[in-house]
């Protein structure tokens, strides 16, 4: 991808805390919460308005409890064929970066 290209790259930060980590802290705003396993395909992935084949080119940052969800769910992303897949971490490390968060 060209210097242009990854500069309008679109970034989309994913949920995937189970329902106990969502009740105890809340989540990121906006993010789509994607936490069960058989979400991860290209139909089922919140896409806006741009075709599957450009959303394989969006930035994923996957965010969870505590990180290792969030590491297994790219590593499945990546296996799909989306290209550019990141673990943000714990929701709490986030938030307490200044992140917005919204109740569950």
């Amino acid at each position: 991808m060209s210097a242009i290209g990854s500069l309008f790259q679109i970034t989309m930060i994913v949920d995937v805390c189970d329902a106990p980590e969502l009740a105890a802290g809340g989540k990121l705003k906006g993010a789509p919460s994607m936490r069960h396993a058989g979400c991860w395909n290209s139909e089922q992935i919140p896409r806006a308005r741009i075709t599957t084949r450009s959303f394989r080119r969006t930035r994923l940052l996957i965010y969870c409890g505590s990180g290792g969800r969030a590491a297994s769910r790219g590593k499945s992303l990546k296996d799909l064929g989306y290209q550019s897949v990141y673990n943000a971490g714990d929701f709490k490390e986030l938030a307490d970066a200044g992140l917005q968060t919204q109740p569950t």
